[in-house]
Formats: structure tokens, sequence, C-alpha cells
């Protein structure tokens, strides 16, 4: 269960709490809980369970930064520094996370981790182009969706994955693409 707190799902309704209502102590908690994982969970740390800096993990942080991004970013919501603090945990996530895509594609792993991958990546990549090598990034994930998409999924368009909350799973994952 310690795995699922380290993905910060707790962010993406924080930050849609302050986009409804612009008030401040969602942002300020939103900010508060990232920054505590953050210094409590560096990179390169010694990580008893092997899951706080690779798979879902990272990308499920990856989202819930960005989504917080495009739901407070328009406002003061956050200072300068804690903007940058954000920008550079992205910019780690994405330089950590593209280099396994690229190894999950070479490997020909199409497990719906490796597409929930692509996907946080594509909204890096897209949304903020500037924290990582964008161009690099979108060829990169369109090569593996490619690949994927072929395997994944018969022509008439039902899914190989065997569980039905998978399938819904990974077409969601389709459609943010």
């Amino acid at each position: 269960a310690e795995i699922f707190l380290n993905r910060l799902y707790i962010l993406q309704p924080l930050a849609q709490a302050y986009a409804r209502t612009r008030d401040m102590k969602y942002a300020n908690a939103w900010f508060q809980i990232l920054d505590h994982w953050r210094q409590s969970n560096p990179y390169g740390m010694q990580d008893p369970l092997g899951k706080m800096w690779n798979d879902m993990q990272m990308s499920w942080r990856l989202v819930a930064m960005i989504y917080g991004i495009y739901l407070m970013g328009e406002d003061d919501t956050l200072t300068k520094e804690q903007w940058q603090t954000v920008y550079d945990m992205i910019r780690q996530h994405a330089a950590v996370m593209l280099p396994e895509l690229a190894e999950d594609i070479e490997k020909k792993n199409m497990s719906n981790h490796v597409t929930l991958k692509a996907m946080a990546l594509t909204l890096a990549g897209i949304l903020l182009p500037e924290l990582c090598d964008a161009a690099a990034t979108m060829e990169t994930v369109r090569d593996y969706l490619a690949i994927q998409i072929k395997q994944k999924y018969y022509p008439d368009g039902t899914s190989r994955e065997m569980g039905h909350t998978y399938r819904f799973f990974t077409t969601r994952l389709y459609l943010e693409i």
C-alpha cells in the first residue's frame, strides 16, 4: 500500500479543488505534499521496496504535477521558487523515464505500465517542451504507440488485454495522449 502513496494521487483532487474555488489552502496543500515527498525521497535514495523512482510511481507523480500546473499555473498560486521546484521535479522525472521508455520499446515491453509512462511523457513534452527534449520525447512515444496499438488491439478495435478494467485503463490513456 505504501507504493500507492508515492504516486501522489492526492495532488490531482487538490489542484481541481483550487481550480474550482481559487482557495489558496488547496494550492498550499498541493505544494506542501509534493515538496515533503521530494525532500523525503530524493532521487538515488535507498528504496527498500524498489518502487519510488521507477515504474508507475514516477508516471503517476509526473501526471499529477502536470495537471497541477495546468489547473493552477495561470494564477500566482505558488512563488517563483516553488514553481521552480515543481519544474525541476518534472525535468528529473522525465530525464529518468525517457531512457526507460526507450529500453521498454527495445525490449518490446507492451504493458499498461509502459503506456502510462508514454502518456505522462507526452503530457510533459506537449505542455512543458522547455523542460525536456520534447522532440525526442514525442518521437520515442510515437514509435512506442505505433508498435503497441498494433500488438494490443485486434483489427475490430477490441483489446488483447485479458481484464476489462485494463482495457478501459489503456483506452483512457490513449485518449489522453
